[in-house]
């Protein structure tokens, strides 16, 4: 998971006049969520990230736990209130179903999660955030109701995605990562982790899931199998398969000329280790490969089509006959390659229809 770590307040200044901003910080008297004043610093870094972001520090929208700056719940709803924009929320406990696609098991007793969604006005189709929460948590705001956090956690991703707002982390979504860990070298691997491990594994390709793992698995971890884990190495193996599996789709992403950053900003997150979806991971990759291969497609319309001799405004004109559309850009995939075998069976100079 990502979070914004703190540097130098004037390192983020840019036009900011450095002076007069920790002349404001100066002024304002910050604690943090255990009731301890902020260094000055701290407050300065908080006071220009409640500029650039809208936010009011005196209502508690931002806060630094361990040096890192995070947004919280408040200050989301506020970006979101203000911004004109908001049409509605709505959460509900996850489906079965949907649990599954966590890996955890039918009873919410054990890990509630929730799904958010924020409406836009004049969108249709709604930003969609998860949150997971548990009674084994350390924080003792998660115990007292673990399902009102997990809803708070979706509530805060869907936000997020919603506004943009991908480089802070919300204080609500950190889990356990600011406590102390309990010793868990010796514990073995979970349930979970084993299905979490072999659904990345095959995420990255079938070849690779089926004559390659084991091999990986050892280089990296000494082991050959995913159940001679610990439950601290597996959470390390899913960290590294999915560095793996997000430099593939760099790369797939790099050759054909996609925005892979785009894709990870549309589902809310900079980096796949940021999410536990397998959802998630499962749509960012076939968006991938959807677009590589719509790529694929128009290089093969245009390159048939010069072999043909046919011209662009041909091409254009079977396209709105055909199809009912201006440009090769308002076709699917499956219109796409109905276009191209037109363009392999022409033989006249005439459009074939």
């Amino acid at each position: 998971m990502e979070t914004k770590t703190l540097a130098p307040a004037t390192a983020l200044m840019g036009n900011v006049d450095p002076n007069k901003l920790m002349q404001q910080a100066g002024q304002l008297i910050l604690r943090d969520r255990e009731g301890k004043p902020y260094t000055n610093e701290q407050r300065a870094l908080i006071v220009l990230a409640a500029q650039q972001l809208g936010l009011n520090p005196i209502l508690g929208h931002l806060t630094i736990i361990q040096d890192r700056l995070y947004i919280t719940n408040a200050g989301l709803l506020h970006i979101a209130h203000n911004s004109g924009k908001l049409e509605g929320i709505k959460t509900r406990p996850a489906t079965e179903e949907e649990r599954k696609a966590y890996f955890l098991g039918s009873d919410p007793k054990d890990i509630h999660l929730w799904k958010a969604e924020v409406y836009l006005k004049g969108q249709k189709e709604p930003y969609v955030g998860w949150g997971k929460a548990s009674m084994n948590e350390k924080s003792w705001a998660v115990k007292s109701n673990p399902q009102e956090m997990a809803e708070t956690r979706a509530v805060n991703r869907a936000l997020r995605k919603a506004f943009n707002i991908a480089g802070y982390t919300s204080v609500e979504e950190l889990e356990d990562e600011n406590t102390p860990a309990v010793k868990s070298e010796e514990e073995p691997i979970t349930k979970e982790q084993i299905k979490i491990i072999h659904a990345i594994a095959s995420l990255i390709g079938e070849d690779f899931y089926d004559y390659q793992f084991k091999e990986w698995l050892r280089s990296q971890i000494g082991k050959e199998s995913s159940t001679e884990l610990t439950k601290s190495e597996a959470s390390e193996i899913i960290d590294r398969l999915l560095v793996l599996l997000e430099d593939q789709l760099k790369a797939i992403s790099q050759s054909a000329g996609i925005d892979f950053e785009k894709i990870l900003q549309k589902h809310g997150i900079n980096s796949l280790t940021e999410t536990d979806n397998y959802y998630v991971w499962k749509e960012i990759k076939e968006e991938v490969m959807k677009k590589r291969y719509r790529k694929g497609l128009l290089e093969a319309i245009q390159n048939k089509a010069k072999e043909k001799g046919l011209e662009t405004d041909k091409i254009k004109k079977i396209i709105k006959e055909k199809f009912q559309a201006e440009s090769s850009k308002d076709l699917s995939n499956e219109q796409l390659e109905e276009l191209l075998q037109i363009i392999e069976n022409h033989e006249d100079d005439d459009v074939p229809f």
